[in-house]
């Protein structure tokens, strides 16, 4: 399976089978837990079989009784050392991991980069407008089926094929339904005029590139295949990248209206290229939709649709008072914020497999451990982002033209996110894999609420800077929340689930 072979072992194709599962474990290199048992098993045979022959022939059947004490310490030995192989795969997984989504935002970077300045910032208001709802949207789509795989397999590897199924079965079911939803909402929303036929176009084709992507990561991580996953990514960025430029610089595209036909080329023909080999690498699925796996994962998409709603509030607040430049030039600054927080979610993503087996063993002791465990290094990144943020306005003022003059004035504000962020969703983590779902989705409740008043307050006072602050101010609490829950939640939790 990870060749990316085709397999007509049934065992393999649901997944991963127990001798891989073992040796992955054991580490490269090292018997698996079952072969160390047959050898120990052998060895504890061998003298009982021998001894009779000992009797008459001593000098040929010595080295036979030896046996068992040399092999022991050797077995102990690779034992030992299966912890720090562990380890060091670890970090070898963090750092390709994180390097591939530094080409992936690079790619994305200079994409933003290359259209906004192809259609200007009144133009680019559209896909920004357009954008904050899929960015809702892509989470009510699939109802949560991704996050539910990836559950479902940290427990038994062979729920592959089901649940995976289950899961392209919910996106094709609602997409359609949640496209119209954010085409009523995105026409209704804005104090700006949008072009009807461009929202309704780009609306279906980036919901339906955003699921897929996300849905093709999601069953990469579940086999806790993290290159696969970023693998993915790289591929939608890097092929995005490519159309863009030769829209823009081959076929001189200066407008929305001469972009959009190649983004509802992108979103319906080219991304769906990545699921179909999403599912000829890890096996083709059960296609059926199943309403009580829906109902299971409802807390998952909940917690998925209320962070996207308070990351893409402030898009909607602001374009319901501003004009369409202003919008523009917002968009561009919130999309930098958020994009610069990739290298935290290679980290986030690679560990979030793994919150999920701390939880199975320990409970919600065991997950907020293993946060505070990855709190330190990812503040460290998260404090290297939030400088960038702060100095690096005026550079995309230049790269950009004037009409986003705005945006060197509003990124700076931006820049104390990435380390609130990383903070509400650590802590966060630590709840849902503990089955403290509730609890999550309540804070969340509590900083949604708190996003809408703070940015309300924000732009009446200050305009779309006041978002920013807003933003922040309203993030920065729920992050102290999130984690205030996570620390009550495991003093209350019984010694018996520690």
């Amino acid at each position: 399976m990870k060749t990316g072979e085709p397999d007509d072992d049934p065992q393999r194709a649901a997944g991963p089978g127990a001798g891989a599962a073992e040796e992955t474990r054991a580490g490269p290199g090292l018997p698996t837990p079952a072969a160390q048992t047959a050898l120990g098993t052998a060895h504890d045979k061998e003298p009982a079989t021998t001894a009779p022959t000992t009797t008459t022939a001593p000098p040929t059947t010595a080295p036979a009784t030896a046996a068992p004490p040399t092999t022991a310490p050797a077995t102990a030995a690779r034992e030992a050392a299966a912890p720090a192989v562990k380890k060091s795969g670890q970090a070898r997984t963090w750092i390709v991991s994180t390097a591939t989504l530094v080409f992936s935002a690079a790619c994305q970077l200079i994409s933003l980069l290359i259209l906004a300045r192809a259609i200007g910032a009144e133009d680019y208001a559209v896909i920004v407008a357009v954008g904050a709802a899929v960015s809702i949207g892509h989470e009510i789509v699939g109802l949560g089926g991704g996050e539910l795989v990836i559950r479902a397999m940290a427990n038994n590897r062979g729920a592959y094929r089901e649940y995976s199924g289950h899961a392209w079965s919910a996106v094709l079911a609602t997409l359609p339904i949640v496209a119209l939803g954010g085409i009523l909402i995105t026409l209704s929303a804005y104090a700006i005029e949008l072009p009807v036929e461009i929202v309704i176009a780009l609306m279906i084709s980036e919901l339906a590139a955003a699921r897929c992507i996300a849905l093709s990561e999601h069953i990469a991580l579940a086999h806790k295949d993290a290159l696969r996953a970023n693998q993915a990514r790289v591929y939608a960025a890097g092929s995005r990248l490519i159309l863009i430029c030769i829209a823009c610089f081959v076929f001189g595209v200066s407008s929305i209206e001469g972009w959009w036909p190649w983004q509802f080329f992108y979103g319906l023909v080219f991304t769906p290229l990545i699921s179909i080999a999403v599912i000829h690498v890890y096996g083709r699925p059960v296609f059926r939709l199943d309403w009580s796996k829906a109902r299971r994962a409802a807390p998952f998409s909940a917690t998925q649709i209320i962070r996207a709603i308070n990351n893409n509030l402030d898009r909607f607040i602001v374009g319901a008072a501003a004009a369409a430049a202003v919008l523009g030039s917002y968009g561009v600054a919130a999309r930098l914020a958020h994009q610069s927080l990739l290298p935290i979610s290679a980290l986030l993503r690679i560990a979030y497999p793994e919150f999920f087996s701390r939880g199975a063993k320990g409970g919600v002791r065991a997950t907020l451990a293993y946060a505070f465990k990855l709190w330190a290094p990812s503040l460290a990144i998260a404090g290297c982002i939030a400088a960038a943020l702060f100095f690096i306005g005026p550079i995309f003022v230049y790269l950009l033209g004037e009409d986003f003059a705005p945006l060197q004035e509003i990124l700076p504000w931006f820049a104390p996110l990435p380390i609130a962020v990383v903070t509400q969703y650590l802590f966060g983590d630590s709840l849902t894999a503990a089955d403290l779902k509730g609890r999550r989705i309540a804070v969340q409740l509590i900083g949604l609420c708190l996003t809408a008043l703070f940015i309300w307050i924000g732009v009446s006072q200050f305009g779309a800077i006041g978002a920013a602050k807003g933003l922040v101010v309203a993030t920065s609490s729920t992050a102290l929340l999130m984690m205030m829950m996570a620390i009550v939640s495991a003093r209350l939790a019984p010694p018996q689930s520690a």
